[in-house]
């Protein structure tokens, strides 16, 4: 369960960077009336660090050559300064992943 704090963060810190020009996106996100109520920047700062998140395409071989995508966090709050959050099509719950990681990541050392 996502709590309140958590989404006030997403709202105050991470939504504002959103830029117009192709730098954000929104996913199955809306409000009531349909409208875009957030939207996900691929690069944004937290606290002076920059992360940044990617879709990455990987082929797999086996029986079938198949294609899967990947979702990738960048930045400091992850141990080896990225981590594979997801695979498949990209959805709200999984850019959410991500960025509560960063999340917690603040809020353990009450820099958020």
């Amino acid at each position: 369960m996502i709590d309140s704090e958590f989404i006030k963060w997403v709202r105050e810190i991470i939504n504002p960077q959103a830029k117009p020009n192709g730098n954000s996106v929104c996913v199955d996100d809306y409000s009531k009336d349909g409208m875009s109520e957030y939207k996900y920047p691929q690069e944004f700062v937290v606290n002076g660090d920059t992360y940044n998140w990617a879709i990455s395409r990987r082929h797999t071989k086996g029986r079938h050559l198949c294609t899967h995508y990947e979702l990738w966090f960048y930045g400091k709050a992850f141990r080896t300064g990225s981590q594979k959050i997801a695979t498949g099509n990209l959805t709200k719950t999984k850019l959410r992943s991500g960025l509560k990681i960063i999340y917690n990541y603040y809020s353990a050392s009450k820099e958020v």
